[in-house]
């Protein structure tokens, strides 16, 4: 089980034991500023990808950071700031949700605060490869099925499906 939330670092748990679950995995804090500040945390959602070896990490502030098992270290193997604070005179990016596609392993799908659904490309340090527009309004939730050879990004919000 995955853990994520404001001012903690990612935490992996075995709960295979119910009566003890332990700590498994938890990740290093993030590197510091340009001004030798410590960043905040606050990630917001996680997915594991590559058949559970590495996972990524959404968080409040724009950002999609990766970590890998393999390496056997702690430490964030990649950390991109995907969406700007203010962007065209709109409010903080948050991005809420993030999945992995079933179809290509290269794309991730994430969802900012106000609604719109993205996909990253992982072979160019998770650039935006297509801004899926018309959905508007806050996305509760978000999921992936693969029905054919494509994608199929199933949304609910407060206020709409998609």
């Amino acid at each position: 089980m995955a853990i994520c939330s404001k001012g903690t670092t990612l935490q992996i748990w075995d709960v295979s034991l119910q009566d003890k679950p332990s700590l498994f995995w938890q990740a290093k804090n993030v590197r510091e500023d340009d001004l030798c500040l410590a960043r905040p945390i606050w990630d917001t959602d996680a997915a594991f990808i590559d058949g559970g070896k590495s996972i990524l990490t959404s968080t409040a502030y724009g950002e999609v950071r990766q970590y890998d098992f393999r390496s056997g270290q702690r430490k964030v193997a990649a950390d991109v700031q995907v969406l700007d604070k203010y962007e065209k005179g709109s409010q903080l990016k948050m991005l809420t949700h993030i999945e992995a596609s079933l179809v290509n392993p290269n794309y991730v799908y994430v969802v900012s605060l106000e609604g719109h659904p993205m996909m990253l490309d992982r072979r160019v340090n998770f650039r935006v490869a297509r801004k899926m527009h018309g959905a508007k309004g806050t996305i509760r939730d978000m999921k992936v099925v693969s029905m054919t050879s494509e994608d199929n990004l199933n949304g609910e919000g407060a206020d709409f499906l998609f």
